[in-house]
């Protein structure tokens, strides 16, 4: 058997609500910006769908029944709570207000995210972002359970059910002791740094699949004298004279230059930075403007967060695009 509620449509709760809150049909009509006789048809309605009467009409004012009064404090509840929502979402819409979540791999959360998020704030201070700093692998992980909105991480062979948008190429760069024996050039080949030391991201980490790649294709099997995850800890492990870092260039240029010196590999080596969102999954408001911040304003982010090298007098050449 059909409920009853289900026959009932918004505009004549809502009609009736006006009613017993004017207690008057004429102006209720005013308030409903509709004819008298349309408001008497659309509390007809009500009634004879729930089978009760739900006024007390007399010549002088309306009043609701018992049963009116019943009916009146359950539906003006819940139309003040849709109206409350409804008036939430327009916000969150016109980006008023919102929070969008986005992980990110640790060379990018400590540069271009923090860019990002300035950027938002300044153009919608009512949306907040929640940052997390994680590996690749487990970026797309979040993704796909929907823990997160979006990602900033690099390509892997195994999102088919997300969507990777490219936007930039980050670079993996040598990093020395500024007081490291090695010639004054401002580029090495793997071959010369597998005469050092070295010190990378752990193994089954996606940067380090990128180094071996490199490493591989030019002949040589790493087998580093430290590993780390993160690159706080590759930089202290260089300074401390552990070893040379093969680490991203993004968090290289920002180190100090009277203490570090960066060489680039010839040839250049690296991945491929993009958004991940999931496939199956539509995006709010925030998470869509964040995305769009990020797709036409990569070129600033980039160089304002030292991706580009420039931060760094021995890293001059700006990264290809990927």
């Amino acid at each position: 058997m059909a409920s009853a509620a289900h026959d009932l449509h918004l505009r004549q709760v809502a009609t009736f609500i006006a009613v017993v809150e004017t207690s008057s049909f004429r102006t209720a009509a005013e308030r409903m910006n509709i004819s008298q006789s349309a408001v008497s048809i659309r509390i007809q309605q009500v009634e004879e769908r729930l089978g009760v009467p739900l006024l007390h009409r007399t010549t002088r004012q309306v009043e609701p029944t018992e049963e009116g009064r019943r009916f009146y404090a359950v539906v003006k509840s819940a139309v003040s709570e849709m109206e409350r929502i409804a008036a939430e979402l327009r916000e969150e819409a016109l980006l008023n207000t919102g929070s969008v979540s986005v992980a990110a791999m640790p060379s990018v959360a400590g540069t271009l995210l923090p860019k990002a998020i300035a950027a938002l704030r300044r153009d919608h201070p009512g949306v907040s972002i929640r940052q997390f700093d994680v590996d690749s692998k487990r970026i797309l992980q979040m993704v796909l359970d929907g823990q997160i909105d979006l990602g900033l991480t690099t390509e892997l062979d195994d999102q088919a059910d997300a969507i990777f948008e490219p936007l930039f190429f980050e670079e993996c760069v040598l990093v020395l002791r500024r007081d490291d024996p090695m010639p004054a050039e401002e580029t090495v080949s793997i071959e010369t740094a597998m005469e050092l030391p070295l010190v990378v991201s752990p193994a089954g980490s996606r940067l380090r699949d990128v180094i071996d790649h490199a490493f591989s294709e030019a002949g040589y099997r790493l087998r580093p004298a430290q590993e780390a995850w993160q690159m706080l800890t590759l930089e202290r492990l260089v300074a401390a004279g552990v070893g040379a870092a093969v680490m991203p260039l993004g968090p290289a240029s920002s180190l100090d230059p009277s203490r570090f010196r960066i060489l680039r590999f010839a040839p250049r080596f690296g991945r491929t930075v993009g958004i991940l969102r999931g496939r199956s999954r539509s995006p709010s408001p925030a998470a869509r403007a964040v995305r769009a911040l990020l797709l036409e304003n990569v070129d600033d982010l980039i160089r304002e967060s030292g991706l580009d090298g420039r931060a760094h007098p021995l890293a001059r050449d700006a990264q290809p695009r990927a």
